[in-house]
């Protein structure tokens, strides 16, 4: 929306509905032993107790308690003085930032309320939510400090007054937070929730731990009750938050936050949750406590995650809106999967009385079941806007004697015997559809205002998780069906994206009663048989065709509108997703689906072609035996390691360091290591190359040794572990992982270090081998061994899959290409001739700022490429200035990964693929189209490896990289901290010893959304004036390709 507003729609007071604060009368209830007060005087309270503390992670700016409550008054000040008074409502759209944080808090501290208004919802919706708010609307341009907050009222009415009397609520019964839901009136709900529905809850209740060496993850939909609870619950509690500012929680995004910011604490979805076990389950690998719920949970998924993280807390949330987040919680245990009846909602939360009540209105017993309703002083005050639906759904009622006003949830439950929540359905048309709680009714009304359209009913299919759905059956009154497109479009324009049906089904009669009305049962179990029958268009149906599994693969994880004849990379997938969705599709078809592959077919048809063609995934012949006995044959990168150690020893060994507050446990640490060691063979073999080169774990080597030793100060403990992590590994004698502490005098911190031989590492091996080795820590500290949950895989495991993937792609075709591709491939003349196989190497850093980025995407949709080969464009055209070269060869770092198996292993499983770039000095558009053609062809020709290329194009070169002198990377994670139990680091940038090439440019992913490009010079090569100006020309390149197309 361009630059702050603050714009009036219409200005009301907030309705204030009578709310009881009754407690007992048989009901079970959980009573507060708090001091009722208000969300924004908790915080202050915090601010006052720890103003240093961290109240917001914020990458490297993280925020104080002391800073966020300077910066919320600064913004509380600025709104009154534009007119914003106690009661008033105020709409909020901000994306989920720092700056929406404290936007919040300065409402709150101003004594308004505030609606958080998505800010992709279409245009009409926004306006309907604003006429039913009637209020200012505030957008944000990003400040964090919320200095960009301008206020400014178009005249107009101004009603001051309430609309009903406080009728003697205290501080924490007055209006905080207003939630928009899905309303079966077609206009969306607007719940009024008090201040006191959060903080009785959080100070309340034990279901989970906010307070002091806790940090949350913010990453709930805004619109949701739930984001409330991510951020005040910590804030409150003096704890710490982290904001996701992404789209989704992701599993990449759920790796960086616990990773990068800490986070120990999470909420998701029952969807979320499913989506996440079954996609990588290591996402959750540091967490200690992970919240769920909104919707009836998945025994399979729960029962896999607490296998795996037996010692996390497992924590199952149930509550409506009107009663903010939960009404029960439950603590989930592995034998709460064998229920019949599903796993339990638990018991009432703090200041909660929660009754199930038969349909005569006295509380049923027992095991009989009843609908459950709410009481205490968290409901919320009703519903803005809206006294008639306050009224019905917010009743007054006499229960065993005492007079209460009662919330009827509509939802069907029981107690068991041991007084636990037990959650059987609803009583009405309403469902939870990926955490979203839906009307369908809303829908219908929408789809029923179509011109064309006669009548339609919305049901749910499919269980819940990430193929769970919404489908749209529909009659029109010339009896033909309406194009799918054209439908979704219409509603697009009306509807959340949340509430569009996943499929449509045209309709011609319906199954009626005898009084002539819908027979909503032989509907519902009509549409049952058409999706386990195959017959419909379900997105849950298992019989699915090829061609609709890789299309709804794909339209997962492309973001917006997904065309199946396009290529899905000029949609916006990246390589990461794309390899991950090889591997899902090679799950669910029972194939190996190489990168390479979809690549070269990057299309629905052309993915689904290959798929009906290609052999079935042959078992593993070395299941069964014995596989610490079977040496595992070495990939041609790991031959290529070994026998470049003797000339760059340094150079093949890689780094993480960081720096530590307070006093590691070097007993617990040393043990962890050995866990990891253990736990991953490739880490503790014998590395021998001959005849045949082999990972030999039958004999492991020499442990891995820790080496402590004391400093007197910073520049001697960066000596010191600087010496030891460089000194050359021997992985032919199994010493392929050292690890460092250096205590620094009395300082109270630590220089930690771990170096790792290249021949068993690679990038998404650290990441895993980081959440190992945290895991472990933890576990040693508190004197027990750790239980990661599942085996690692096997070097055997490993190099079969390595091999059934490659006997899936046609590797002669390949190799032609290669020779083609390469032949007189000149030699790049950057800077002065290298005349050693490696140099000594500096790093210089620099910035590409969040604007280029976004101007790189917005050049890759509108080129067909995409941001990676964009960037690389820029890079190759830096080159070129630089040189004056129009023609040579930039190595591009490849996984090897991909596959279930592939995807956890610690292992060194990548290569390098040779793209030759032609003409990138030309016009940006020629040249990205010249780039992106060039990086397609050669991903499609990964599979075979870098040395096999060199020996078939026999290049006659000096150098020590015959086809290459400059490498490009962009990394789709920040480097991982090497973060354990109560220590987070602050990693420390170890300069690397030597390189083989010229110049080598990684580009690091920043929490802003730019990215930090380290380039790394062979200094008697270059110097680094010179790759800092090729680095400042990319950046001007990417600048002007932005400008020109």
């Amino acid at each position: 929306m361009g630059a702050v507003r603050l714009r009036l729609v219409q200005r009301h007071a907030l309705h204030r509905a009578r709310g009881g604060r009754s407690r007992g009368g048989g009901a079970p209830v959980n009573v507060a032993t708090s001091t009722p007060a208000t969300i924004d005087r908790l915080v202050s309270l915090q601010a006052q107790r720890h103003p240093e503390g961290i109240a917001i992670r914020d990458g490297g700016a993280n925020v104080t308690y002391r800073t966020l409550d300077r910066w919320a008054a600064d913004v509380a000040g600025r709104l009154h003085d534009a007119g914003v008074r106690h009661h008033d409502r105020v709409a909020v759209m901000v994306p989920r930032s720092v700056e929406l944080v404290t936007v919040l808090l300065g409402l709150l501290k101003a004594g308004a309320a505030y609606s958080v208004l998505d800010h992709r919802w279409p245009e009409a919706r926004r306006d309907a939510v604003l006429a039913r708010l009637g209020g200012p609307l505030v957008v944000g341009d990003g400040t964090p400090d919320g200095s960009g907050v301008g206020v400014s009222f178009p005249s107009g009415p101004r009603l001051t007054g309430p609309e009903h009397p406080a009728d003697g609520l205290g501080a924490d019964g007055r209006p905080a937070q207003i939630f928009l839901t899905s309303g079966s009136s077609g206009l969306p709900k607007a719940v009024v929730s008090p201040h006191g529905a959060m903080t009785r809850l959080v100070t309340g209740s034990e279901f989970a731990e906010f307070g002091p060496g806790h940090v949350t993850a913010v990453s709930s939909p805004v619109s949701w009750d739930a984001f409330g609870l991510e951020l005040w619950a910590p804030l409150i509690s003096g704890g710490s938050i982290a904001v996701n500012e992404a789209e989704v929680l992701d599993a990449a995004a759920l790796r960086h936050l616990i990773g990068d910011r800490g986070c120990d604490t999470a909420w998701a979805s029952g969807s979320l949750f499913n989506v996440l076990v079954e996609e990588d389950i290591g996402a959750f690998r540091g967490l200690r406590q992970l919240i769920i719920g909104g919707e009836r949970l998945s025994p399979i998924h729960v029962r896999r995650f607490l296998g795996e993280y037996p010692d996390t807390a497992l924590i199952n949330g149930y509550g409506p809106v009107e009663c903010t987040v939960f009404a029960t919680t439950h603590r989930i245990t592995p034998a709460d999967c064998d229920r019949p009846e599903g796993i339990p909602i638990g018991r009432p939360v703090a200041d909660t009385a929660v009754l199930v009540l038969a349909e005569s209105g006295r509380p049923c017993a027992p095991g009989d079941v009843g609908e459950i309703h709410l009481g205490g002083p968290r409901l919320a005050l009703g519903y803005l806007g809206d006294p008639q639906g306050t009224a019905e759904r917010f009743a007054w009622r006499t229960v065993d004697g005492l007079r209460r006003r009662l919330y009827r949830t509509g939802d069907r439950g029981y107690w068991d015997e041991n007084g636990v929540l037990i959650f059987v359905g609803r009583s009405d048309r309403e469902v939870k559809i990926r955490g979203y709680r839906v009307a369908p009714e809303e829908i219908e009304r929408e789809i029923a205002s179509i011109p064309g359209v006669s009548s339609c009913v919305v049901v749910r299919v499919g269980d819940a998780g990430p193929d769970d759905g919404l489908l749209a059956l529909y009659s029109t009154d010339d009896g033909r069906p309406r194009e799918e497109p054209e439908l979704r479009s219409e509603l697009a324009r009306s509807l959340p994206a949340h509430l569009l049906p996943d499929r449509f089904w045209h309709r011609t009669s319906w199954p009626l009663l005898h009084n002539g009305k819908l027979d909503r049962a032989a509907l519902d179990a009509e549409c049952r048989d058409i999706v386990e029958d195959g017959r419909g268009p379900s997105p849950s149906d298992p019989a699915t065709s090829v061609e609709d599994l890789v299309r709804r693969e794909f339209q997962r994880i492309v973001p917006g509108p997904f065309d199946a004849r396009r290529s899905v990379f000029e949609q916006g997938v990246s390589s990461l997703h794309g390899i991950a969705a090889c591997g899902r599709i090679g799950r669910a078809t029972g194939r190996v689906v190489p990168f390479s592959v979809l690549v070269a077919r990057p299309t629905v048809d052309g993915l689904a072609g290959w798929l009906g063609q290609a052999p079935e995934r042959a078992a593993d012949p070395a299941s069964g035996h014995d596989d610490a006995k079977v040496p595992a044959e070495l990939t041609p990168a790991q031959v290529g390691f070994l026998l470049s150690d003797e000339l760059v020893a340094p150079e093949t060994s890689l780094c993480l360091v960081g720096w530590y507050v307070g006093d590691l446990c070097a007993d617990a640490f040393e043990a962890a290591v050995d866990d990891l060691v253990t736990r991953h063979p490739a880490l503790a073999a014998r590395y021998r190359w001959g005849e045949r080169a082999e990972m030999d774990t039958s004999a492991p080597g020499s442990a891995s040794t820790l080496e402590t030793r004391r400093a007197a100060d910073d520049d001697e403990a960066r000596e010191i572990a600087y010496a030891a992590l460089t000194r050359p590994l021997r992985p032919w004698d199994g010493e392929v992982l050292r690890a460092t502490i250096t205590p620094i005098g009395r300082a109270g911190r630590s220089l930690v270090g771990l170096a790792v031989h290249h021949v068993a590492w690679d990038g998404v091996a650290e990441q895993i081998a980081v959440s190992d080795l945290a895991a472990a820590y933890t576990a040693r500290c508190a004197g027990r061994a750790p239980a990661f949950g599942g085996e690692a895989p096997s070097p055997s495991a490993v190099r079969h899959a390595l091999t059934t993937r490659a006997a899936s792609v046609d590797l002669e075709t390949q190799r032609q290409w290669w020779r083609r591709e390469l032949r007189d491939l000149p030699v790049l003349e950057i800077g002065r001739p290298a005349v050693t196989p490696a140099g000594p190497a500096e790093r210089t850093d620099l910035d590409i700022p969040v604007d280029v980025v976004e101007s790189c995407d917005r050049v890759a949709a509108a080129t067909g490429a995409t941001r990676f080969v964009v960037l690389l464009t820029g890079f190759a055209a830096a080159i070129a200035t630089r040189t004056g070269a129009d023609d040579f060869g930039v190595g591009l770092p490849v996984n090897r990964r991909g596959d279930d198996v592939l995807d956890r292993a610690v292992d060194c499983l990548i290569d390098v693929v040779c793209v030759r770039l032609r003409n990138p000095s030309w016009s940006p558009a020629s040249a990205i189209a010249h780039a992106n053609a060039a990086v397609t062809s050669a991903l499609a020709a990964q599979d075979i490896s870098l040395g096999e290329v060199v020996r078939m194009v026999n290049p006659e070169r000096l150098t020590s990289s015959p086809l290459y002198q400059v490498m490009f990377t962009v990394d789709p994670h920040p480097t991982p901290r090497l973060d354990v139990s109560g220590h987070r680091s602050e990693p420390f940038a170890m300069p690397p010893p030597l390189t083989a090439f010229p110049l080598g440019c990684l580009l690091s992913p920043r929490d802003d959304g730019g990215y930090e490009a380290r380039l790394t010079v062979r200094t008697d090569c270059l110097d680094t004036d010179d790759a800092r100006r090729i680095g400042f020309s990319m950046t001007e390149w990417l600048r002007k390709a932005a400008a020109d197309i």
